[in-house]
């Protein structure tokens, strides 16, 4: 979204878009005026912070917690390849993982760590609590303005929201060809490694297979009730219809 915003969007002379919330863009919202994110502060960049209107993208929790499976960054908890999300585990599961605080029945746990001492990690109870918890924070906060927009509205109407957020922060679309990108957004280095370009993502997302890719029976239940529904209500996210969940495969015993 910033790099559509500073492709496609004139500012007023005092504003100007910023890669990501000065406290960072994985930090929860507690963190505004209580911390400055490393990229900032290693060039010496401190944007009061108050001033700063945050642009929140929000993605539907199945394929989110698949994407995290992909490129996990700083979340981690215990899982294998070929079975992630696994929001319960199987067998297997718990016999690699029981010194992790995985037992049969039990979420497994999600640990993230937001910044580099101790009392920067969280701690959640599965990868759907930590959707739920994190946005919820964004979504339901009193203090300040916010925007908040479904990554699937930027993948499949680009121009109509990069317009509607450039004028909400004082702008206009430029004149001439909308200009958008092939390649990733966030970067071919680091944790962004083979991240999805916008072609790759565009045909995932119209595969309506992959959204539930990886989950099993046991994931897929526990999702359904685990998950916010508020938010999933107000950003017309859908649960599997049950048809769907029944014929999805159990663990495997």
């Amino acid at each position: 979204l910033a790099k559509l915003l500073k492709n496609n969007c004139d500012l007023p002379e005092n504003g100007r878009t910023h890669f990501q919330v000065p406290w960072g863009k994985h930090n929860p919202i507690s963190f505004r005026t209580k911390h400055v994110c490393r990229e900032d502060e290693m060039r010496g960049i401190y944007l009061p912070q108050t001033q700063v209107l945050p642009v929140v993208m929000i993605k539907d929790p199945y394929s989110w917690m698949g994407s995290i499976c992909r490129h996990k960054y700083q979340t981690n908890w215990p899982h294998r390849p070929d079975h992630c999300p696994n929001l319960l585990p199987d067998k297997i599961d718990v016999e690699l993982f029981s010194d992790r605080d995985v037992s049969p029945g039990k979420p497994v746990p999600v640990h993230v760590r937001f910044g580099e001492d101790e009392s920067s990690r969280g701690v959640f109870p599965s990868m759907a609590h930590e959707w739920g918890e994190w946005n919820q924070q964004y979504y339901s906060y009193p203090g300040f303005p916010r925007v908040m927009i479904r990554y699937e509205d930027i993948l499949f109407h680009p121009k109509i929201v990069v317009e509607k957020v450039c004028s909400c922060i004082g702008g206009k679309l430029k004149e001439g060809d909308f200009i958008m990108f092939s390649d990733s957004a966030k970067g071919n280095g680091g944790v962004h490694q083979e991240s999805s370009g916008f072609m790759e993502a565009f045909l995932r997302y119209t595969d309506v297979n992959s959204r539930f890719k990886g989950y099993h029976y046991q994931d897929l239940k526990f999702a359904k009730n685990s998950l916010d529904n508020e938010i999933m209500q107000y950003f017309g996210y859908k649960h599997p219809s049950d048809e769907l969940i029944e014929e999805t495969p159990p663990h495997l015993e």
